[in-house]
């Protein structure tokens, strides 16, 4: 250890703080018996550089230590070369992720001491790291649980509980809700791999046409269209979907509001690099265009909302922390329904990406949450969008509840850790901790934990103690853990919705989904004592057992967010369907893919066929191109699907202002006035779709800026008219 002779480095450094630059720092203290001078008794700066000195101590001496803290520090400095402090935090001493592992291996194999990597992000210091042993040898326990709730928070009753009634989602490898599900269930993946160019990973986890849109269904010129940000553009269609899965046909009569989150505007830097910069407007015109201030706003302005509308940023936790808002804003009373969206559409990662060393970007391009093969994740683009009620009036309005959201929380981590982007145990924890004291439910009801899972050496980790001690689950192999991650990478800001949409989906159809590309658990998390279990395939939900889920969503810089989602149920009230199937679109082209998506559907599932009338007679808004028919059954309104593709379109037939009640009119009094224009007023309640019924078709062509003779922006491609959502 450091002797008591001379400053230390780390003393002088501090004192010289105040005296120089914010940018400088002394490389290299050296103590001298007397510097060099010329003949005139002047300095020698020239000689100076080569005279031979004493190094000085990197750290001030260590006194009054305990035996502990001197074997701790012995294994610290044979494992990294860096001499500390005491209460130095390891990254401050110059530490890194590999050296607290090499530590780690030391202290276990040289000195037998029981604690895991995880604990270094929680004991920060020598110090700590021998408080936290020394209590645990004495009372033969493990390491602290999180504190008594009731210390910790405040008692009070448990909050209204919040229905999603509606869900979009796309992500690579998965155009809509539907096939979403197969990819999960399935263990499929959304990860290309391709040859790349040398020097870049060849992987990408892209949308299909990210450049996709319908400018023409939101009355958007063909112009602002190729100028937008990508993620505009995907956050309408997106946000059009959900309404339509949650039977809302007018938003603009209810207070509907907006909580959005988008991710880093790479469109925006292409088009400064490769435009003309002719062909661009200045000013405010490209921040309405591209800055995020306007994400949730431009949304509310084109699809008619009126409630609360936002845009909320907090790195990868953004989507989940909108979730927490939103639900408070619906708490309040400040909307009836509240939309959550997240996008990220990242052009920049279509030809590969770099790997760099100790970097969260996996080599291969192969996300392995919790294994011991893990070696980071990839960028991905996708967008989820959920659509939230309370509770109480999701039931009055008879809707059916795909999930529901009984606790949530966010926090920060603050300074209490090593780093600014290192993760925290301690903030982990707490918001676990939290989120399921404001549930109602006890550890022990939670069957599957969707997971964070970045698939790093130290993240994974930390997320696994955390979730263990936040939750004081003790027995082995109790609760499923995956992570979305594993199929698709990291969407970014999207992440904690789309792994809300998942975990919800889980909980509605009884499955625990898997978490692909496991080999054997990291050793970095514990053996086989850890109360968690990987699912490498998609298993029942135990029977017997209430099915309840809980999602993480973790933010670079600190913010945690956490919730737990439990089954919803069907509505018991139902309204009677007429007869009459109704087609609208926009488009003849969206009309006819439409009545060709629905035909698919009903053939698979004819008993959905009342509902699926319900949903398209009211849960759609009424477009200017129409179809009509009456049919009693599903087999016969499926051979006349297959036929309006082919020949049964009308495209005359604008809407128009006349309102008509459909309470008293037959089935063909009722088609006739829908394909002259009339806007029908049907029965009031709910008007939801089958849950993977398909979503509102749209009328796609790709839209990429003008790029001065340069090659436009590839991106995988799409059919035309294929759903969007």
């Amino acid at each position: 250890m450091p002797r008591p002779d001379d400053p230390s480095v780390d003393e002088l450094n501090s004192h010289l703080a105040g005296l120089l630059p914010a940018h400088a720092r002394i490389a290299d203290f050296r103590r001298v018996d007397a510097l060099p001078l010329t003949p005139s008794g002047k300095l020698d700066r020239r000689a100076a550089t080569t005279v031979q000195g004493r190094e000085l101590a990197t750290v001030t001496a260590w006194r009054d230590v305990s035996a502990l803290e001197g074997r701790l520090y012995g294994e610290f400095l044979a494992a990294t070369g860096k001499p500390l402090r005491p209460d130095q935090k390891f990254f401050d001493a110059g530490a890194t992720s590999l050296d607290l592992m090499r530590f780690q291996q030391r202290c276990s194999t040289e000195l037998g001491l029981p604690f895991t990597v995880a604990d270094l992000f929680e004991f920060l210091s020598i110090r700590e790291l021998s408080r936290h042993l020394e209590t645990s040898q004495a009372s033969a326990a493990p390491a602290p649980g999180p504190r008594p709730a009731a210390r910790e928070y405040r008692d009070g009753p448990v909050a209204e509980a919040i229905a999603i009634v509606g869900m979009a989602v796309r992500a690579p490898g998965a155009p809509d809700l539907a096939s979403f599900w197969r990819l999960v269930e399935t263990g499929g993946s959304g990860v290309e791999h391709f040859e790349a160019a040398d020097g870049l990973v060849g992987a990408r986890s892209q949308l299909d046409g990210m450049l996709a849109f319908d400018p023409d269904r939101f009355g958007i010129s063909h112009r602002h269209a190729r100028l937008m940000d990508p993620q505009q553009r995907h956050l309408l269609m997106s946000c059009t979907a959900a309404l339509a899965h949650a039977g809302i046909a007018e938003p603009g009569t209810a207070r509907v509001g907006l909580v959005a989150t988008g991710g880093y505007d790479t469109y925006y830097e292409a088009m400064m690099r490769e435009a003309d910069p002719a062909d661009l407007p200045s000013g405010l015109s490209m921040e309405i265009l591209h800055e995020k201030n306007f994400l949730a706003a431009k949304a509310a302005y084109y699809l008619q909302l009126t409630g609360p509308v936002f845009t909320a940023q907090a790195a990868c936790a953004s989507s989940l922390v909108a979730v927490h808002l939103a639900a408070g804003l619906l708490r309040e009373d400040d909307a009836d329904v509240m939309l959550v969206a997240g996008v990220n559409v990242d052009t920049a990662l279509t030809d590969g990406y770099r790997h760099r060393p100790h970097y969260f970007l996996a080599p291969d391009g192969v996300c392995r949450p919790f294994s011991d093969d893990a070696e980071g994740t990839l960028g991905a683009s996708g967008v989820a969008v959920v659509v939230l009620k309370r509770l109480s009036q999701a039931e009055r309005d008879g809707d059916t509840i795909h999930a529901v959201i009984t606790g949530s929380a966010i926090n920060n981590d603050g300074s209490r850790k090593h780093s600014f982007m290192a993760p925290s145990v301690a903030g982990q924890r707490t918001v676990i901790a939290q989120a399921l004291r404001r549930s109602g439910r006890s550890a022990t009801e939670i069957g599957y934990v969707e997971a964070h899972g970045t698939a790093t050496r130290l993240g994974d980790p930390v997320e696994v103690n955390a979730l263990q001690q936040g939750y004081g689950l003790t027995e082995p192999a109790s609760c499923g853990l995956s992570s979305l991650k594993s199929q698709v990478g990291h969407l970014g800001v999207a992440a904690g919705v789309t792994g809300l949409i998942r975990a919800a989906l889980a909980v509605r159809n009884a499955v625990i989904p898997p978490n692909v590309n496991f080999r054997r658990l990291s050793p970095e998390i514990g053996d086989g004592a850890v109360p968690f279990y990987i699912p490498t395939e998609a298993r029942p939900w135990p029977a017997r057992r209430t099915r309840v889920a809980a999602v993480s969503s973790f933010g670079a810089g600190g913010i945690n967010a956490h919730a737990i989602v439990e089954q919803g149920y069907e509505s018991a009230a139902t309204t009677p369907a007429v007869p009459c199937l109704l087609l609208s679109a926009h488009t003849e082209t969206a009309l006819r893919a439409d009545a060709h998506r629905i035909a698919d559907h009903l053939a698979a599932h004819p008993d959905n066929y009342p509902q699926v009338l319900r949903h398209l007679q009211a849960g759609r808004p009424p477009m200017r191109y129409r179809a009509a028919a009456v049919h009693a059954d599903a087999e016969s309104a499926v051979a006349w699907l297959r036929g309006v593709v082919a020949t049964q379109v009308t495209g005359d037939a604008p809407a128009g202002p006349a309102r008509l009640p459909a309470c008293g009119r037959s089935p063909q009094d009722l088609a006739q006035a829908w394909m002259r224009g009339a806007v029908i007023e049907w029965a009031q309640g709910s008007a939801q779709p089958p849950w993977d019924f398909p979503p509102p078709s749209l009328d796609l062509d790709d839209y990429d800026f003008p790029r001065a003779g340069r090659r436009p922006c590839r991106t995988r491609r799409h059919p035309r008219a294929e759903a969007r959502c």
